[in-house]
């Protein structure tokens, strides 16, 4: 069996690795998103596809990570409707 990619030199490789290490360029890098956003990505993608207890599962998940909930709301199906509404206005996902 034969590899007909080129590998990377010795000093090529210390490069890269070097790179990793260096502050401007990993400042350069995006940030990855936060909880919140993933949840109200899946929030957004649930509501299109009609999954509407998924969706109410991203909203109460991202309103935990930012503790708006009360003690008695420990689970989605806890909250009524109009808290929803209220808890999608507060993380401002309107």
């Amino acid at each position: 069996m034969t590899n007909d990619e080129t590998s990377m030199s010795r000093d090529e490789l210390i490069a890269a690795f070097a790179q990793l290490h260096d502050p401007a360029w990993l400042a350069t890098l995006p940030e990855p998103p936060s909880y919140r956003q993933k949840q109200h990505r899946r929030y957004r993608e649930a509501l299109a596809l009609g999954w509407h207890g998924t969706a109410m599962d991203a909203v109460w998940r991202a309103a935990s990570e930012a503790d708006m909930l009360t003690q008695a709301e420990h689970r989605d199906n806890d909250l009524p409707p109009a808290r929803m509404i209220e808890l999608i206005g507060l993380l401002d996902w309107s």
